[in-house]
């Protein structure tokens, strides 16, 4: 899911010689990008494993039951959020960094190359994170407003793949949401603008989406 604009590429490209070839992308910064390009699935990996805790926490009402015994419901939802994000952001930096690593390689870059790909791919890795803990908040909150599992999943995939489409249809500026954050930090350099733009992006979503999540969790406790 990538498009090209004559001198650089945006979006998930896997391959390096993709990027490099007809633009003036270095190829130090391509193998960086393209060790990203896994973030296509991210969300959906996302999903997937709000869906599962949700089945296992608030479906059996344990942590309802929590809550109900005098729990807060802000450390409840923090929680939540703690034990489904630091698997994902560890597994996922794990894999780009192997990724980043075995690209290295089969470029044959020296080891001063293969250590800028590493500051790079460290510097994006950090802001595709940053937003993907938006998206997680975001999933257990829409999820627990709906109590859908299904509608919940359609809503934000939706909402992906959408924005992608968009996005594509212009690359050269960005859509303001998690797709389009992604999409660009998966094939552009980290800049100060584009770092401000994703963080402020991030922690804004994330604290509505927290306070939505925790509200939601309040409400299902007295009902319960």
């Amino acid at each position: 899911m990538f498009v090209n604009l004559d001198t650089v590429w945006r979006g998930f490209v896997p391959d390096p010689s993709y990027i490099t070839a007809g633009t003036k992308t270095e190829l130090n910064d391509a193998i960086a990008f393209s060790a990203l390009a896994g973030t296509v699935f991210l969300p959906f990996i996302d999903l997937i494993a709000c869906i599962l805790f949700s089945k296992a926490a608030y479906d059996d009402n344990q942590l309802i039951l929590s809550i109900a015994r005098g729990s807060s419901n802000w450390r409840a939802a923090f929680s939540s959020l703690a034990v489904i994000s630091l698997p994902i952001h560890a597994l996922f930096a794990i894999s780009s960094l192997s990724m980043s690593l075995t690209l290295s390689q089969q470029y044959g870059l020296q080891p001063d190359s293969i250590a800028e790909v590493v500051r790079t791919l460290l510097q994006n890795l950090a802001l595709v994170s940053a937003v993907n803990q938006s998206f997680l908040v975001c999933c257990l909150a829409i999820d627990r407003i709906t109590q859908n599992h299904i509608v919940s999943i359609g809503i934000m995939s939706a909402a992906f793949i959408a924005t992608c489409v968009l996005q594509m249809a212009q690359p050269e500026s960005i859509i303001p949401v998690h797709a389009g954050y992604w999409f660009t930090l998966c094939s552009t350099r980290s800049s100060v603008d584009l770092a401000l733009g994703a963080l402020l992006f991030s922690t804004t979503s994330s604290l509505i989406a927290f306070g939505i999540l925790a509200t939601a969790l309040n409400m299902r406790t007295r009902r319960a």
